[in-house]
């Protein structure tokens, strides 16, 4: 009878407190009985040695790292598994998750990587964040679509990329879709919980100012991957979400033109660092409409709900914003929070 493939979770970890007792548990619950775990903690501080030392199968290693990223990518390199993912301190994938996982990718011809959807919860309303079900690439140029607990990539495919961009710290996974995309690997969707992820206040999803320091480095994901409309939208976005006071147009403009000269430039995977922003072409055009359409949703969330840049031709030239405005004269028509993309 042929063995079943090895799955390895890799898991990233710095004083992760109690929350690492589940991970741990939720990874040895799996069904799917061939699972390695393997822990890189960059040299906790608050018993999570100790914790690591007590429990029997898994894998760990515990010294300083290059933060998140590195710690991922070094776990990688431990590793044995056919199919390789990362899961957070702070998340928990559903008991079935690898084996629903492992099934569809063996089943689907050509498949190199899987999704599914989480649940999401703590500092947001808890709901279902679904991935699409088939990718498309404007879907990578809106956001980041795909979950990224509960994603597994076949090793061969991880390595034609690179594994993880370690100057990236908020969006690598968005980084290694968008890299994955675009070398060709197929993706199948796995409709069904795969995870849960929790928000809270230390992690990086919940802390204050997340959506414009996650906007930013989105926007420099998609300038990377030569998507300039979208990475100057997601500059516009970015832009919406730091101001506390009134949201002007002159004062949105002001700020879009200050993080275009501040986006952060990580290497490339060749090695090579991306281009100056004054060599991305960004188009002026796709910033204001970013920062104008994203106004309308920041404006909701405090409680204003303003349409007044509605009004404004820009946002309605680009199929990104376009979906931003709607989206956001619907929520204020019906008074509600629709689910967003994670970003």
């Amino acid at each position: 009878m042929e063995q079943r493939p090895l799955v390895s979770v890799i898991t990233p970890c710095l004083d992760p407190g109690d929350r690492l007792t589940r991970c741990l548990e939720s990874v040895a619950a799996q069904t799917y009985d061939r699972v390695e775990h393997i822990v890189v903690d960059g040299g906790s501080l608050d018993g999570t040695v100790d914790l690591l030392r007590a429990r029997e199968g898994i894998h760990w290693i515990s010294e300083p790292d290059g933060g998140q990223t590195h710690a991922i990518n070094k776990g990688v390199a431990m590793s044995s598994g056919a199919w390789v993912g990362w899961l957070c301190a702070d998340d928990v994938l559903t008991p079935a998750a690898v084996e629903r996982v492992v099934a569809s990718l063996t089943s689907t011809p050509g498949a190199d990587w899987a999704y599914g959807d989480c649940v999401v919860y703590g500092r947001v309303p808890r709901e279902r964040f679904r991935g699409p079900r088939i990718l498309r690439a404007r879907f990578l140029e809106r956001g980041n679509p795909v979950g990224q607990a509960g994603v597994f990539v076949a090793r061969s495919a991880w390595n034609a990329v690179g594994g993880l961009d370690e100057e990236l710290h908020f969006l690598m996974d968005l980084d290694l879709w968008i890299a994955l995309f675009d070398a060709g690997f197929e993706a199948v969707y796995v409709p069904e919980i795969l995870a849960e992820v929790e928000i809270h206040d230390d992690s990086k999803s919940g802390a204050r100012g997340s959506a414009a320091r996650n906007l930013h480095e989105c926007a420099a994901v998609w300038a990377k991957h030569g998507r300039k409309v979208a990475a100057g939208i997601g500059l516009g976005r970015a832009a919406a979400h730091q101001f506390s006071g009134p949201l002007t147009r002159r004062s949105l403009l002001a700020r879009v033109a200050d993080l275009e000269a501040t986006i952060p430039r990580p290497a490339t995977r060749s090695g090579q660092p991306v281009s100056e922003p004054s060599d991305l072409g960004f188009a002026r055009a796709a910033l204001r409409a970013g920062a104008l359409a994203e106004a309308v949703h920041v404006e909701h969330d405090r409680g204003v709900a303003r349409l007044r840049h509605l009004i404004a031709i820009e946002p309605w030239r680009f199929h990104h914003t376009r979906a931003r405005l709607l989206g956001a004269l619907l929520r204020r028509l019906t008074f509600g929070r629709l689910p967003r993309s994670l970003v």
